[in-house]
């Protein structure tokens, strides 16, 4: 091999590694957001909120509500 070839395949190879390395990254990014979506989703199962009762918006909707 001449320092030509050499020089090319060393190129070629730092070009897989970089690849490699970014589709790594990518990867641990992705595991840790599904890590945090599913403790977010564990930690509203585990906490009751309940929700809050509905307000009339007119006259109307409060007449219905105490059968006016």
């Amino acid at each position: 091999m001449s320092a030509t070839e050499d020089m090319a395949m060393v190129a070629q190879i730092k070009a897989e590694v970089r690849k490699l390395s970014n589709r790594n990254d990518i990867y641990n990014s992705i595991c840790v957001l599904e890590k945090e979506e599913k403790l977010n989703e564990n930690t509203k199962r585990m906490i009751y909120i309940p929700k809050t009762p509905k307000t009339p918006r007119t006259v109307h909707e409060v007449n219905e509500l105490y059968h006016y």
